[in-house]
């Protein structure tokens, strides 16, 4: 019998913890997997500074809301996504430069997801909040 991913190889990257119920359903979809953790999830205390910066959309655990950069030599590309939990609406962008202007780079990439439309999906989803509490 010919399993979907026969003859296919993946590489899982998530995290140890996270890896193991996507490797088990790879690998009895036929997958030959290698698994090989390239980050650690840490939970970690913000400071008024960091928690201003990471809810500058005003994301508030009601939606999901993800940043991730890449470094190539001296320049950073900082991607966001900005989704509805029923995946209905989305917002993605990236911004491009150089990596000494991070911070720079990451406001810059949320004043454009604002402008896009991220801003009116967190209002709506702000209100339906407060409806329901």
């Amino acid at each position: 019998m010919t399993l979907p991913l026969d003859g296919v190889t993946i590489v899982v990257t998530r995290p140890a913890a996270q890896a193991s119920r996507l490797l088990e359903l790879a690998r009895a979809a036929g997958a030959a997997c290698i698994p090989y953790p390239t980050l650690q999830i840490e939970r970690i205390a913000l400071d008024d500074a960091a928690r201003t910066d990471a809810f500058a959309l005003g994301a508030d655990g009601h939606l999901y809301v993800a940043a991730h950069a890449s470094l190539d030599g001296s320049t950073l590309t900082v991607r966001g996504f900005i989704g509805a939990p029923d995946g209905g609406e989305t917002y993605r962008d990236k911004v491009t430069g150089p990596a000494a202007e991070a911070e720079s780079l990451g406001r810059e990439l949320a004043r454009r997801m604002q402008s896009a439309g991220a801003e009116s999906l967190l209002e709506r989803l702000r209100q339906e909040a407060a409806a329901t509490s």
